[in-house]
């Protein structure tokens, strides 16, 4: 199962606004991906890399990447869920382990 909380739902919709600005057409076919390709992590989430913010934080952080943008996700094996922890542009900074962004 994969959960996507409103903070990682608010950025989907922040980053297809910012899309859609440019081209509205090209915002359309990119708003389902990126949960359409988390939805794949509920089969092999370990096959993504470690994020880099990984050593930053006490749970382990990976990434999943699409095109321009990295979904944060974190494994919780004991529920049998993934978390999408955020949905990033690819060049905005790394998260700091103080508290997340």
């Amino acid at each position: 199962m994969v959960v996507v909380p409103p903070v990682a739902e608010a950025e989907l919709e922040e980053a297809y606004r910012f899309i859609w600005e440019e081209s509205p057409e090209r915002a359309a076919r990119w708003r389902e991906r990126p949960l359409s390709k988390a939805e794949t992590l509920s089969r092999l989430p370990q096959s993504c890399s470690l994020a880099p913010e990984n050593d930053a934080f006490p749970e382990e952080i990976r990434q999943l990447l699409y095109g321009s943008y990295r979904l944060l996700f974190t494994i919780l094996e004991a529920k049998c869920q993934v978390h999408v922890i955020h949905i990033r542009h690819g060049k905005r900074r790394r998260l700091g382990g103080a508290g997340r962004e």
